[in-house]
């Protein structure tokens, strides 16, 4: 009888959500609307809970904001280092890096024999990124390529190695831009879910209704404790919240658009240095040294990358250097191109063709450059370049046609053709 008594006492005396709900309203026993069950007041609780300015701030930081943005959705475009290559397609260089690392097979056929070349590429400070933030900016920067000679073809040049880098302080810049303002978005949208959004105080009360008396106690500690914090509700109430808090924050409509807005604005504009360097391993290679600093810029100039199809405006701009036993000479290009890229299928990475001109003035020399964009002298030639990405594989095919229209070379023609393969294997 006695124990009987005792369990009659204990489920009438007050559970922790009855009792904070008293104490926070003194005079609430006397009115008809309090809770009168442990569940409704645990109800009222997370419907009450309020979060004002002053402790936003320590409930979301921002550096713990970003973590709602997924990676995926800010890596760069795909791409690969195969400017100044025999494997180049478009009339200019372009400067934007590989995403994190990259291989292709490039071959060409010209006046001066067929050559094929394998190139890796690899973006160190992508590869070294810690974190999303940085990964946004940092994978943008700048990349490293190596070319050598590969044993398909008898008429390689022999000892010789290349090494390029693309340089894109524009793409890295905006990328920089466009997601500070995006972390900014995140920051407001996980703050406005902890304050008022629904979808955070139903799972708070799910948990709140699922821990045992001592448990919940402490829960309700934390959610009002004025120096709380995201981690210690997590850690009083549910390990779960800041998961399901991220979750909401980016389903809302406010960040999907950011987000949207993050990937219009991003890989649509590029600017920066293509380093080029050829260097002959042995004095009796036919392949001559060789060093090219060419400034290059891409700007989209119709549509985004939502769009079915897009137009870019591409440029570069530069001198060359051509060196072997001790005969050189000097020159320089300029080259524009209008590249067009379109969705053939929805959901599936865009075809990319350009169409442009390259012109180049230098002295005159005997020396066998070891692609069509490396030829000494005066000309003015005229490229197309088409490249089909293989779904999302990061696999494209790639090729090219250049005609000499006037100068030196007049009505030669040269065609080149790749297999590239890139990580990460996204193209918007």
């Amino acid at each position: 009888m006695f124990v009987s008594l005792l369990a009659f006492v204990l489920a009438q005396a007050p559970g922790p959500c009855l009792e904070r709900y008293q104490a926070l309203h003194p005079k609430c026993p006397a009115g008809a609307s309090c809770p009168s069950t442990e569940q409704e007041a645990c109800s009222l609780l997370v419907s009450a809970f309020a979060v004002d300015e002053s402790r936003l701030g320590q409930l979301v930081r921002e550096d713990e904001a970003v973590e709602v943005i997924p990676r995926e959705a800010v890596q760069p475009m795909l791409g690969v280092g195969v400017g100044g290559t025999p494997g180049q397609i478009d009339a200019p260089v372009s400067v934007q890096p590989v995403g994190l690392v990259g291989a292709s097979v490039g071959v060409v056929s010209s006046y001066y024999g067929r050559s094929c070349l394998l190139t890796f590429s690899a973006n160190p400070p992508a590869i070294s990124s810690k974190d999303t933030r940085s990964y946004a900016h940092l994978s943008r920067l700048f990349d490293v390529s190596i070319s050598v000679p590969a044993p398909l073809l008898s008429t390689n040049p022999a000892g010789f190695f290349g090494l390029r880098s693309n340089i894109d302080f524009v793409g890295a810049a905006v990328a920089r831009r466009a997601f500070d303002s995006l972390s900014a978005v995140a920051l407001q949208a996980q703050r406005q879910e902890l304050a008022s959004g629904s979808g955070f105080r139903e799972d708070l009360r799910r948990a709140l209704e699922a821990l045992a008396p001592e448990q919940r106690t402490q829960c309700l500690e934390a959610l009002f404790a004025p120096d709380s914090s995201l981690e210690g509700i997590s850690a009083a109430c549910s390990p779960e919240l800041p998961a399901r808090l991220r979750a909401s924050a980016a389903a809302s409509s406010r960040f999907q658009q950011a987000l949207d807005d993050f990937e219009n604005t991003v890989d649509t504009s590029h600017g920066g240095f293509n380093v080029q360097l050829d260097v002959p391993a042995t004095r009796s290679s036919s392949a001559p040294f060789r060093a090219a600093l060419l400034g290059s810029g891409e700007y989209g100039l119709i549509g985004n990358v939502r769009s079915p199809w897009r137009a870019d405006l591409m440029a570069s701009l530069g001198p060359d250097y051509l060196l072997r036993g001790g005969e050189g000479a000097l020159g320089g290009t300029l080259a524009v191109a209008l590249g067009v890229k379109a969705r053939l299928l929805h959901g599936m990475p865009r075809l990319h063709s350009s169409i442009g001109l390259r012109g180049h003035l230098g002295q005159e020399t005997p020396l066998q450059p070891l692609s069509v964009p490396s030829w000494a002298g005066d000309y003015l030639q005229a490229q197309l370049g088409l490249s089909l990405p293989i779904g999302r594989t990061g696999l494209a095919v790639a090729g090219g046609m250049t005609w000499s229209v006037a100068g030196k070379y007049t009505g030669q023609t040269a065609f080149a053709a790749n297999l590239i393969y890139s990580l990460p294997g996204l193209a918007r």
